[in-house]
């Protein structure tokens, strides 16, 4: 069955229009998706560096009421900071605001050098091993199926982290985990209107050539002018006939 040039051509351009339209959906929710990594991203550097700052602060503090480690050994040193982290009102209150400000943390902690915990969101966590996660910066600096991929396939734990000296000497971390599984709870919603927004553009009338929708015009044809003149034209006297003498 051969098709007609006009079916070709309606059916060509509904093919494009489609392509574009998909191509453009594509895009934006590309482009959404980073945009929501990224701000993951700020959101852990900031609280990372609102856990270091109090952290700092309490140290400051306990400086300037004249309190010190026992001796300048490791163990010592540990010591203090624990106990001082452990009991600092400002810490506990940074490390709930922390879980408060984003659902997609999933965690904060600072750690010793060996990973040991030695405050944590999770209060059963402190003191006990807590073995590094996944770099968060795997996850903002792949491309867009990667973290699709990421999102969307098994849960996983991303991880932020800042060095947490004491002085000069080197004690830990603070680190900041997030799960990819809230992250996909949280993005789930905007990507699912993106996407319905893009079919219904897609499926709308005014997105299809031949419709009546696309082409108002098409109703101005219904009514064409007639070229043939009314049969009661000839029945009304012109103007310009030349007159008649009947008298004879």
């Amino acid at each position: 069955m051969r098709l007609r040039l006009k079916t070709k051509f309606t059916l060509t351009t509904a093919v494009l229009v489609l392509t574009v339209v998909g191509l453009v959906s594509v895009v934006s929710v590309a482009a959404l998706v980073r945009q929501t990594i990224r701000q993951l991203d700020d959101r852990a550097q900031y609280v990372a560096q609102l856990i270091l700052g109090q952290a700092q602060h309490a140290l400051d503090e306990a400086a300037a009421r004249g309190m010190a480690p026992a001796s300048a050994s490791e163990a010592d040193l540990e010591a203090y900071v624990r106990d001082l982290l452990r009991k600092d009102s400002g810490i506990a209150a940074a490390l709930s605001t922390a879980l408060a400000y984003s659902p997609t943390i999933y965690e904060v902690s600072v750690v010793n050098r060996e990973s040991e915990a030695i405050v944590s969101s999770d209060p059963e966590r402190s003191g006990h091993l807590m073995l590094p996660g996944t770099r968060l910066e795997r996850l903002t600096q792949a491309d867009f199926l990667e973290q699709l991929r990421a999102l969307y396939g098994p849960s996983r734990i991303y991880e932020l982290s800042l060095p947490f000296n004491v002085g000069d000497q080197p004690f830990g971390e603070i680190r900041v985990d997030m799960n990819s599984a809230l992250l996909r709870n949280e993005i789930s919603p905007t990507l699912r209107a993106a996407t319905q927004l893009a079919c219904s553009a897609s499926c709308s009338p005014r997105c299809w050539p031949g419709s009546p929708a696309a082409s108002p015009w098409r109703r101005c044809r219904k009514s064409p002018r007639s070229s043939t003149a009314s049969p009661t034209a000839s029945l009304t006297p012109s103007r310009f006939a030349p007159e008649t003498n009947w008298d004879r």
